[in-house]
């Protein structure tokens, strides 16, 4: 159980350089930004956007893995 908390500590004190901060609030703010660019790209299309079955499978497993993920980061309190 030890080396768990090493090789943590390791990677916190990897992680706190200052190098990482910018790269930190680009990454912050690409996540901010991210659905209002997909918005504006697919409302501004000339052309229609085929919802194909690819397409489908893709979104509907994203949706069903980042629920259970907030699920298991965000338990509800009953």
């Amino acid at each position: 159980m030890h080396h768990i908390f090493v090789v943590s500590g390791l990677i916190n004190s990897i992680l706190s350089w200052g190098f990482f901060k910018p790269l930190a609030r680009i990454n912050y703010l690409t996540y901010l930004l991210h659905v209002g660019v997909l918005q504006l790209v697919l409302y501004s299309a000339t052309y229609s956007i085929e919802f194909t079955d690819i397409i489908a499978v893709s979104v509907t497993t994203l949706v069903v893995y980042t629920t259970e993920l907030e699920n298991k980061m965000f338990p509800r309190c009953v």
